[in-house]
This record gives C-alpha cells, sequence and structure tokens, in this order.
C-alpha cells in the first residue's frame, strides 16, 4: 500500500486559489510563497506592523530614562511656547522683520513675519530627526540616545531664545 499525500492547495486570507479558474493566478501565487513573498502581491510594506510595533517598544524603553523624558517634555513645551508667542504677537509685528543676521546691515537682513515660524519648525525637525536616530541607530547605547536629545533640547532652547528676542525687539 502507497501512502499518498493530500494535494497541497494554498489558502489565502480563507479563499481557495486552487478553486480559481484561471490558473495563472495560482501559479503566481505559487511563485510569490516559493521566493518567501507577501501572499498578497499588492501589500508593499508587508512587514509595516510588525516595524510600528518594533519602533514603539523601543521608544517606550528609551523614554523610561529619567534625562530622555524631561528632555522630550521641554522640546515639547519650547515648540508649544514658541507658536503661542509667535500666534500671540503677530499681529504687532512690522512687515519687515530682523531674521537674517549673516547678512549685511540693511534691508537684506528683514524678511516677512512669516519666516519667524521657520525657528520652531526646524527646532522640532531637529527633535524629530534625533528622535528617528534615537530609535534606529543608537537605542543599544544610552549614552548616545542622551546625547542626541541634548541637542536637541539645547537647539531648542536656542531657537525659543532667539525668537524672543526678535519678538520682543521689533514689537
Amino acid at each position: 500500500m502507497v501512502c499518498r499525500r493530500p494535494p497541497r492547495i494554498a489558502v489565502t486570507d480563507g479563499f481557495n486559489l486552487s478553486s480559481l479558474s484561471d490558473p495563472g493566478i495560482h501559479g503566481a501565487h505559487q511563485r510569490h510563497v516559493r521566493r518567501g513573498l507577501p501572499d498578497n502581491p499588492m501589500n508593499i510594506f508587508p512587514h509595516f506592523p510588525n516595524e510600528t510595533r518594533r519602533v514603539t517598544a523601543t521608544w517606550n524603553v528609551i523614554k523610561k530614562n529619567w534625562f530622555i523624558s524631561i528632555v522630550h517634555k521641554f522640546v515639547i513645551a519650547l515648540f508649544i511656547l514658541s507658536v503661542g508667542l509667535l500666534v500671540w504677537r503677530f499681529p504687532l509685528l512690522p512687515p519687515g522683520v530682523p531674521v537674517w543676521f549673516s547678512r549685511p546691515w540693511g534691508e537684506d537682513r528683514l524678511a516677512s513675519p512669516y519666516w519667524l515660524f521657520l525657528l520652531p519648525a526646524s527646532s522640532i525637525a531637529w527633535y524629530g530627526i534625533d528622535l528617528l536616530m534615537g530609535i534606529y541607530v543608537t537605542s543599544e547605547y544610552l549614552i548616545f540616545t542622551q546625547m542626541l536629545f541634548l541637542s536637541s533640547l539645547i537647539v531648542s532652547l536656542l531657537s525659543f531664545i532667539t525668537l524672543i528676542k526678535i519678538v520682543f525687539l521689533v514689537s
């Protein structure tokens, strides 16, 4: 007596591909399975939920450090204070405010008041880059992650001080 295995049926999300009348679809699915590709060829981010969980878990571990937690709160608070200050004092600003301090004295230094939003935007962008580097690159070495967050705190603090000086100088 010869023991025969039952025929292999490819099942994807409860959908039996062998019951389709087009054998080309079944063959394409078998090629994807052999290559280790996801069952759904249209899914271009097959590992996205796993990566999201990994990033969230890494951030939760990093955030438990007291220094990083304090820096995180200060950077967010400075960003909110900067935007709040700009919104509060924006109607009082003149049409030209000094923004470009590296240019020669005169009209070249002046810009529209909307350019002042560049300071909080750049500080939060710096923080975002440091956050991503802390999660993906330096998460195994806490001292480097702390240095990254310290640099983002310094950038946010200097950005906030510069914004305060400019706003209260011209208004």
